[in-house]
């Protein structure tokens, strides 16, 4: 913890880790706090050329990770992958979801590729639901890359649509950046629709609408131009902060898992620690 808000270590900051192992490595890094992934959509996304291929933990795996947590002192914050397709069952989400609760989770991620406005909000609603059964809320996700909720806007929208306590916004620096929107934009929303923020570190503050690269090579918080204070800012104070940084060029030239996290871990505490301190 650090400012008063939670630190969680996000499984995609090392994919190529099986998550017991991941556990372990973060409480190695300093984080005693991890987001993994309990479900992949069998379905190629909207504008994916395949499937995803995420470390998800299954049932079997249940007990492996308990102990890893026992050992470790670590417990599972945010559980993913649970998009609204257009034609999603979601229903099809109850094992996953049900998983994360046992994990500990207390918190399932969605997207929205789903660009039937009415359609999406009863998905979402019927999400929510699901997710609330296992002691989860549900927070979405906005990025200019998913069409059904491209911007902070529109997932401000979604937020009020769905009209439930328990569903809110994550707070991506990285999309909100690429969105074209500002910290201002963020703080002027009020930090009621925010359930959560995801720290990591850019160049340049440009919009874009496609951005894969990037989201998969991200810059270390503070190595960047990001104004990240000032987004992190727009939360609430208590707030879990996910330390997402995923950087494929940096694993592939050589730098090991546990160094990349150790790093991610320290810068996150550092711009934490300078906003403690302004």
């Amino acid at each position: 913890m650090a400012d008063g808000r939670p630190l969680v270590l996000h499984q995609i900051t090392a994919m190529d880790v099986p998550p017991p192992e991941f556990a372990r490595m973060a409480a190695e890094a300093g984080c005693d706090q991890i987001s993994v992934f309990t479900n992949c959509p069998d379905a190629i996304l909207p504008g994916q050329s395949a499937r995803l291929d995420f470390p998800t933990i299954s049932a079997l795996m249940l007990r492996e990770m308990r102990a890893a947590f026992a050992d470790n002192g670590v417990r599972v914050n945010g559980v993913e992958y649970f998009p609204i397709l257009a034609d999603v069952d979601v229903a099809d989400y109850r094992a996953g979801l049900a998983l994360g609760g046992e994990l500990g989770g207390v918190r399932a991620v969605t997207h929205i590729h789903d660009t039937d406005e009415a359609r999406a909000v009863d998905s979402i609603g019927r999400l929510c639901e699901l997710a609330a059964a296992q002691g989860l809320s549900l927070g979405v996700e906005f990025t200019p890359m998913t069409r059904g909720c491209p911007s902070l806007e529109k997932a401000a929208w979604f937020v009020d649509q769905v009209g439930r306590a328990d569903f809110a916004i994550g707070l991506d620096c990285l999309h909100l950046v690429r969105s074209g929107a500002s910290a201002d934009d963020a703080v002027q929303l009020g930090s009621r629709y925010f359930s959560n923020g995801q720290i990591c570190d850019g160049h340049g503050q440009h919009a874009a609408e496609s951005y894969i690269s990037e989201a998969h090579n991200r810059e270390l918080p503070g190595k960047g131009n990001f104004p990240l204070a000032a987004i992190l800012n727009a939360l609430p104070a208590n707030a879990p902060i996910e330390i997402e940084v995923p950087s494929a060029n940096l694993r592939a030239d050589g730098v090991s898992a546990i160094q990349h996290l150790r790093n991610a871990v320290a810068c996150s505490k550092a711009v934490l620690a300078g906003m403690a301190a302004a």
